[in-house]
């Protein structure tokens, strides 16, 4: 246990834990403690928990994990690292190191990315990066990603991240990017013309999942919630990108390089993209050849493409593409839209069954700048529910009884691989569900946990997610990432009864508290040691807060009603 003050120093960690018995550097009061570092080399089951860290000298990372195992970094507040150039600097940075979790950390103002990892050959495998607020990557160098990401089955959950030139940049396989929220980066924050995606990748079996994206600018236009490519690297294949939100970007959903294959898009809302007319704004685009991608059961809502076409442009042709069942809907083109703007060849039966021209029917859309205003679920009478489509069929030659399920196309699914829960299907009708054991993607056959009966052709739907949330109910799936009649409801990232948005954030005196949904309730601010500094009762949808008495650090923010309690951390930076 370390006591509160200002250390500087920078701590090299010279001894190793073990499993069951870590080796723990913790400050005694949560951001009590003040510090420039640690550098953790070839040394196991360490954990730095509650430090301020901050001022690290130029040449070195925050926080550096090289070569160790089983080590944990949780509820430090990082920021003002002083590296030049975006190699150094980095929050938390990680080489060779594996099993680690990287969780309810600030991050901000790093000069390099929030977190970086090795790019060359030194792999960080089965890594967690959960619950992280991180900010202002590359602040003194003209803007990097929150998240440089080189590693094998790693799992970026329930992250917020801002104020970025991109958000996770990532090589490797079998990785999970879900609930996280990727926002607010206005056009002239970088000095560099930046290209910002959501999520890019460079590797395979990729599931993005329940993502949150909104308020996103670049005055080029190059912005995209995802961008997959078969670059740098070699055979990159396989993505699964589905029941996300984005609202409010200068650019694309989605763009697939590189002859990327075997792309699933669905069941995703995509609302007022390609505000910015640039040569990137198409909703989504396949750059070059994509053998084998499905685009099912979307929404566009106002996110019309340079070609005014609804959501889709292609330059090339789609070998095995299936594009249907997407409901697209624009106030710009009104009936004159189209859902395509190709230049080369439109993959046959394209959205012969897709909903051209008819609102939604959300059930809240402001068309405005705040974005937690917007509620995405659909309306009772929403043309969109019960009007998706299955996602894949029972082979005609594998109708009886087993654990052995063949299908004809097992890429629109993923068994979880040891980080995240197995999908749940549901195979001929809503009712004959079971959980996914394992998948052979070559030969299109799924191990099931428990034996059903299923018969030749019979549809197959996407029961529960990866979270282990129902998202089928109903006769069949709805348009959209937000299924009608949902008993809990997708994970929704963009707010519950007691959310808020807090802006600026940081700040250095006066913070704005804004309800999204609760008109009033108790609000409490605690210092980091747990003390109430602040209390009122809320009866307006905003409140403004004067912080500037308090000193430099995290803040807690809690606003209770009778349907629960949000905290929010807020930052004083002086």
């Amino acid at each position: 246990m370390v006591s509160d003050g200002t250390y500087n120093e920078y701590v090299t960690v010279t001894n190793t834990g073990v499993s069951g018995n870590p080796i723990i550097f913790q400050a005694i009061n949560a951001d009590s403690v003040s510090m420039q570092g640690f550098f953790v080399f070839r040394k196991d089951f360490i954990e730095i928990r509650g430090f301020e860290i901050t001022n690290t000298p130029s040449a070195n990372h925050a926080i550096v994990l090289d070569s160790s195992q089983g080590s944990k970094v949780i509820n430090n507040y990082i920021h003002n690292t002083t590296g030049t150039n975006p190699v150094t600097g980095a929050g938390i940075y990680l080489a060779g190191s594996h099993r680690v979790i990287i969780d309810s950390n600030t991050i901000m103002y790093t000069s390099a990315s929030s977190i970086r990892f090795n790019t060359g050959s030194r792999l960080s495998n089965w890594v967690t990066i959960s619950n992280n607020t991180m900010s202002y990557s590359g602040y003194l160098t003209g803007g990097a990603s929150i998240m440089g990401g080189n590693g094998n089955y790693m799992l970026i959950e329930n992250n917020d991240m801002s104020h970025a030139a991109d958000f996770v940049f990532m090589f490797g396989d079998y990785n999970v990017v879900r609930n996280n929220k990727f926002h607010d980066v206005t056009a002239l924050e970088f000095n560099n013309g930046p290209h910002i995606d959501g999520v890019q990748s460079y590797g395979r079996h990729i599931l993005v999942e329940g993502n949150y994206m909104y308020n996103v600018a670049e005055t080029g236009g190059n912005v995209h919630f995802a961008l997959f490519a078969d670059a740098f690297t070699t055979d990159n294949y396989h993505c699964v990108i589905r029941h996300n939100t984005v609202n409010g970007i200068d650019g694309g959903f989605l763009i697939i390089q590189g002859n990327f294959e075997d792309a699933k898009l669905y069941n995703n809302t995509v609302v007022k993209t390609n505000r910015n007319t640039g040569a990137f704004s198409t909703t989504i685009g396949f750059a070059q050849a994509s053998d084998s991608s499905s685009t099912f059961n979307n929404l566009f809502h106002t996110a019309v493409g340079v070609g005014n076409e609804l959501y889709f442009y292609h330059t090339v042709a789609l070998p095995g593409a299936q594009v249907d069942y997407n409901l697209a809907w624009s106030s710009v083109c009104q009936t004159t839209c189209t859902g395509w703007n190709n230049g080369n060849i439109i993959p046959t039966g394209t959205d012969a069954n897709g909903i051209y021209n008819v609102d939604p029917n959300f059930t809240v859309y402001t068309d405005d700048a705040n974005f937690l205003n917007d509620d995405f679920n659909l309306n009772s009478s929403s043309v969109a529910i019960n009007s998706g489509t299955s996602l894949t069929n029972v082979k005609v030659t594998d109708a009886g009884t087993g654990l052995i399920l063949k299908v004809d196309d097992a890429d629109f699914f993923q068994y979880g691989t040891t980080i995240v829960n197995a999908d749940w299907i549901a195979i001929g009708n809503v009712l004959n569900i079971v959980q996914i054991d394992s998948i052979d993607y070559t030969s299109n056959t799924i191990i099931l946990v428990n034996t059903v009966t299923r018969t030749a052709n019979d549809k197959v739907w996407l029961f529960k997610n990866s979270s282990g949330e129902q998202v089928l109910y109903g006769t069949a799936p709805d348009i959209g990432a937000y299924e009608y009649g949902s008993v809990t409801g997708l994970t929704d990232v963009t707010k519950s009864e007691t959310d808020f948005l807090l802006y600026p954030n940081p700040t250095s005196g006066i913070i704005t508290l804004q309800l999204s949904k609760a008109t009033q309730g108790e609000l409490t601010i605690y210092n980091s040691i747990g003390s109430v500094i602040y209390q009122e009762f809320i009866k307006n949808e905003t409140a403004k807060i004067d912080l500037g008495g308090q000193n430099s650090g995290i803040y807690f923010i809690t606003f209770e009603t009778n349907k629960g309690i949000t905290t929010k951390k807020a930052v004083v930076f002086k």
